[in-house]
């Protein structure tokens, strides 16, 4: 666990940010329970979150509620994709690269934090595309993402989110 700085500690003017004030905040913006949020979160311009990732996670899903649906664009943190291009020594080694598993394929780390935490969440499910993949937490089971809402999403049928 990381501790503030004694700069912080000391500062009078200066107070952590809540799981309550950034609920009320997200929800001063307009976003209200039962909605679809597709967040990116740069955590270092929150301040000091008392609590880190898991405290912003856990603020949002107050805001959106039981009904609401939390989302983030996550993309595959080793994708193979461009790896063509590098030297042949750098192709070797990617050669052993496991394939994109959606269940633990890891979301692009400068994608910041929010991403791969949300899908790691109990309950999140991750859509089954690598590059163009997103972390989806619903507390209901009956709005999870489905495989054929991807698939038509995918395809442009329709939305990815049933």
């Amino acid at each position: 666990m990381a501790f503030p700085g004694a700069e912080l500690l000391e500062d009078a003017d200066f107070s952590p940010v809540t799981r309550g004030e950034i609920a009320r905040g997200v929800a001063a913006l307009g976003v209200s329970a039962g909605e679809v949020l597709m967040v990116h979160v740069r955590l270092s311009a929150l301040g000091w979150v008392v609590g880190g990732i898991d405290t912003v996670v856990r603020a949002l899903r107050d805001v959106v509620g039981a009904d609401g649906t939390l989302v983030a664009f996550c993309g595959w943190d080793d994708s193979p994709y461009h790896v063509a291009f590098w030297p042949r020594r750098w192709q070797t080694a990617y050669g052993e690269l496991p394939g994109f598993d959606p269940a633990v394929s890891s979301a692009r780390r400068d994608f910041g934090r929010f991403p791969e935490r949300l899908r790691t969440w109990p309950g999140a499910v991750r859509s089954p595309h690598p590059e163009v993949g997103f972390a989806r937490w619903v507390r209901e089971p009956a709005n999870r993402l489905t495989v054929a809402a991807v698939r038509g999403w995918i395809e442009g049928r329709f939305s990815g989110w049933g």
